[in-house]
């Protein structure tokens, strides 16, 4: 089963940026699917979406664990 996750860039109480991805474990193999990604105009080319995908792919590891 796939479970909606949420993960949200901050910086002082204000948003950054977005990124919505449901996690499963399917023949002993963690899947992230990302379905939604928005980082504010401001917040462009600073890594926001890097930061978002590495919270991704964090908690996709602690699901195998």
């Amino acid at each position: 089963a796939s479970n909606p996750n949420n993960f949200m860039a901050l910086e002082n109480g204000t948003p950054l940026g977005t990124m919505g991805a449901f996690i499963s474990e399917e023949s002993g193999n963690v899947i992230a699917n990302i379905v939604g990604v928005f980082v504010s105009k401001e917040a462009r080319g600073k890594g926001v979406g890097s930061k978002l995908m590495k919270a991704v792919l964090s908690k996709s590891k602690k699901i195998r664990a």
